[in-house]
This record gives C-alpha cells, sequence and structure tokens, in this order.
C-alpha cells in the first residue's frame, strides 16, 4: 500500500539532516526533497521553509523562529542552513545544554513534521564548553588528593650519597656540556684552584691582577683576567688555515705572519705583553668553549657577548662562541665580535 506523500516528504527530510561543523558555526546543514502532493520531485521550483527550534517537547516553547526562500535543483534537493534564515530572534542565544530541543518544520504552509534534535546542535554547546576551562588545574571542582602518591625518599644509600646535595642552580647548564677535555659529548669543570684529576693546585681565589687557570685537555690554560676587547676577526675571502680546534697558539702564529691588520683579535694577542709574559695567544674553538663552561672564575666576563676563536670555518667565517648560551657557530670574518687572549706554560 502506497504511503502519504505527507509522511515520505517528513522522512526524506529528517534523513537528510547534516551537521555542517568543522568548527562549531552558528548554524545547521539542513537538506531535504521537495515533492508535490502527487510525490512527484519538485525541481528546480521557489519554496519557503518556516523553521522552528521547540524546547522541553514536541509541544513545547518556540525559542526561535525563521523562514527561508530557497529553490530546488533539479532533483529537487534544497539545502539551507538553519540558524541563518529571516529572523527576530538570536540563534547563537540558545542554550543547547538545556534541551531536548525539537525542530519543526513547514514547506510552502503545508506542515511537514517535528522531530527531536540528537547530536547534530550538541557541537554548538563544544563551541560553548570549550572556553569554560581555562586550562589551570587549581580551577577544576572535586580534584584528587595526589598527597597520597608522593613518599619522602627513604633510601638510606641516597641519604649518604652526593646526589642528595644536588640543587637546580648546579644542573642549570647540564644541557650545554661540551667537551672541552677531548671530544664532543662531555664537559670537564673544575672550580677554582683544582686541576682535571681533582688535586688541589691553590686553595685561594683566583688573584685578578694574574691570568687565571682554566682546565684544557688534563692541562691547564690561562685567560688573561681584565684584557677584553673587540674587533674583526680578518678579512674576508682569504683561507689562511687555521683549522686546529685545539691548538690555538698555533693558529695564532700563522695567523699573525699572515695578517697585516695591527687590531685583528690574533695580532693583538701575539703582540700583547702584559702581567709578565709575552705569549699571549687567540684561543681555538675548544679552548674557547672550555673557558665558556668555566666562565664563573672570570670577573670581568661579558655574558651578552660572543666571543671569537682562533680557529677558521672557511675563507669567509671563523668560529665562535655565544657566552650567554654556550652555542658554537660559524660568523662573517668581517664581523665585531669580543675576544679574550690565553697562553699556557711551555
Amino acid at each position: 500500500m502506497k504511503k502519504p506523500v505527507k509522511n515520505i516528504i517528513i522522512l526524506l527530510i529528517v534523513l537528510a539532516s547534516l551537521p555542517a561543523f568543522s568548527q562549531a558555526p552558528e548554524g545547521m546543514k539542513y537538506q531535504a526533497v521537495a515533492r508535490n502532493a502527487a510525490g512527484s520531485v519538485l525541481a528546480n521550483t521557489d519554496v519557503t521553509f518556516n523553521i522552528s527550534i521547540i524546547q522541553g517537547s514536541a509541544e513545547g516553547v518556540v525559542i526561535y523562529y525563521e523562514t527561508h526562500d530557497a529553490s530546488t535543483n533539479e532533483t529537487g534537493l534544497v539545502t539551507l542552513v538553519i540558524g541563518q534564515g529571516e529572523t527576530d530572534d538570536d540563534f547563537s542565544a540558545i542554550d543547547w545544554s538545556s534541551g531536548p530541543y525539537f525542530l519543526s518544520v513547514e514547506i510552502n504552509g503545508i506542515m511537514m513534521g517535528t522531530s527531536q534534535l540528537l547530536s547534530v546542535p550538541y557541537a554548538l554547546h563544544a563551541k560553548e564548553a570549550e572556553n569554560v576551562f581555562s586550562g589551570d588545574y587549581n580551577e577544576l571542582a572535586n580534584k584528587p588528593d595526589l598527597s597520597v602518591y608522593i613518599q619522602n625518599e627513604s633510601d638510606p644509600l641516597f641519604g649518604a650519597s652526593v646526589a642528595k646535595g644536588i640543587a637546580a642552580p648546579d644542573t642549570a647548564r647540564w644541557n650545554e656540556a661540551y667537551n672541552s677535555q677531548s671530544a664532543p659529548g662531555i664537559t670537564y669543570k673544575a672550580g677554582p684552584g683544582i686541576n682535571i684529576t681533582g688535586d688541589i693546585i691553590s686553595t685561594d681565589v683566583p688573584d685578578p691582577e694574574k691570568p687565571i687557570p682554566a682546565i684544557f685537555q688534563g692541562g691547564i690554560i690561562y685567560v688573561h683576567p681584565y684584557f677584553i676587547n673587540s674587533a674583526v676577526w680578518g678579512d674576508n675571502n682569504l683561507l689562511i688555515g687555521t683549522i686546529s680546534e685545539t691548538d690555538g697558539n698555533s693558529n695564532t702564529e700563522k695567523l699573525a705572519s699572515v695578517q697585516s691588520g695591527s687590531s685583528y683579535p690574533a695580532k693583538v694577542c701575539s703582540n700583547l705583553v702584559d702581567l709578565g709574559y709575552d705569549d699571549w695567544y687567540l684561543p681555538s674553538r675548544y679552548e674557547i668553549d672550555a673557558i665558556c663552561k668555566q666562565s664563573y672564575l672570570l670577573k670581568n666576563i661579558n655574558y651578552s657577548s660572543h666571543y671569537w676563536s682562533s680557529t677558521e670555518y672557511n675563507k669567509d667565517m671563523a668560529w665562535k662562541v655565544n657566552f650567554y648560551n654556550g652555542a658554537q657557530t660559524a660568523d662573517y670574518k668581517n664581523r665585531v665580535n669580543t675576544f679574550i687572549c690565553v697562553r699556557r706554560d711551555k
């Protein structure tokens, strides 16, 4: 037996209702196939929709009403967005958490039926809910008591170990570790007056008027305590061949024999006579890195500066170390950076 045309239209409208949410816009996409009383598709025809949203029950209060003047396509399909029709109401003001809600549809003045809205509009409620929680754990209600899971360390071996005394300042620069002893990967660090093996050299704090000792590759390099200057490294487009990453003295001798400018860092260090020594040189890449790791020994260090090394990167660039974060990078030779002079006992 053939069903009434009215019921067929209602069924098609309900089944063709689709959500139109990607980021929860103010509306619901709605599709239907329009037919006449004989059941024939109304193709390319103007139709008028009256849409009502009812709260509580199918016979409840109409809280939103709108109309749509639309046209069907060649198959009788019409598409509209509920919430964007002609209306005096505010679709965005609907509190979707206060349902249930029902949708009532009229086409050309003929009631097509009323059906309950289930999951479709609640994406709009999710849009409202996304702004409720700030992300602060302390704002949550009914927070669990996590203190029952926190236990004080009771291991007697830990209590007697050196690790117990490690505090945040001791670990502040661990991630910047770099091998200033042999190869990239490990940084050897020593306090004032102590060498790499732990033997006490002196119990005195370094004298600011004497070269300051720093550990490097199991030996000592001495840093000038207050001579800090700035200059360009040298000329671009000139490969000198100072490739040693550990022997700044040999690099400096080669640079001093080639460079003519007296203000170049290697030239300045090579010509420096101070504190009773005349064998100062510009430190190599790993030497200046080791000094950076032990910069707490230096009184006049500038942590916002980049310090030149005597190691070339290529014909246009040389290695430098950023004393703020310990990063080693190559920079153009004709750029001004800070430099210091060092020496070693022969």
